[in-house]
C-alpha cells in the first residue's frame, strides 16, 4: 500500500505539469493569435483603397481605374457617373450601363441648359468654367419634383 500514494503522487505531479503545459500552450498561442491579427491590421493600413474594390474587379483590372481619372479631374458627380459606366460596361452592366451614360448625359445637358437659361447665357460652351456647371443632385430633384 505505501507504493500506491507514491504512484498517486506521481500520476498527481504529471497531471499538473500537463496542465501547466496546456495553460502554457494556450497563452502561447493567445499571444501568436494577437500577433498575427496585429499584423494584418498594419497590412490593412497600408493598402491603397484602389487596390480594394467591393463587388467585383472591373475596376481594378484597369490601368486607370474611373476614380483616379474622375479626382484628377475634378469632374462632378454626374460626369463622374457617366465616367464610371462608360468605363466599366463591357464588363459588368451592357446596356443597361450605356443606358445609365445617356440617363447621366441627358441630366448634364438639362442642368448646363437650366444654367444657361437662368444666366442669359445661350452660347454653346465646352469649358464648364465657363459656363459654371457643377452638378448639384439636390437641387436639380428639388427642381424636378417642384416641376411635376
Amino acid at each position: 500500500m505505501a507504493t500506491q500514494p507514491t504512484s498517486l503522487q506521481a500520476a498527481r505531479k504529471q497531471i499538473n505539469a500537463l496542465q501547466n503545459t496546456i495553460q502554457d500552450l494556450h497563452e502561447m498561442v493567445e499571444y501568436r493569435e494577437k500577433q498575427l491579427r496585429d499584423m494584418a491590421n498594419e497590412a490593412k493600413e497600408k493598402v491603397s483603397a484602389l487596390e480594394i474594390q467591393v463587388g467585383g474587379s472591373h475596376y481594378k483590372s484597369m490601368a486607370i481605374q474611373p476614380v483616379e481619372y474622375i479626382l484628377a479631374n475634378n469632374l462632378g458627380f454626374v460626369e463622374g457617373n457617366i465616367i464610371k459606366y462608360a468605363s466599366r460596361w463591357q464588363s459588368k452592366g451592357g446596356i443597361k450601363d450605356l443606358e445609365k451614360i445617356k440617363h447621366f448625359a441627358d441630366l448634364l445637358i438639362e442642368d448646363v441648359r437650366s444654367k444657361q437659361e437662368s444666366s442669359g447665357n445661350t452660347e454653346c460652351s465646352e469649358n464648364r468654367a465657363q459656363v459654371g456647371v457643377k452638378f448639384n443632385p439636390s437641387a436639380f430633384l428639388a427642381k424636378e419634383l417642384a416641376a411635376k
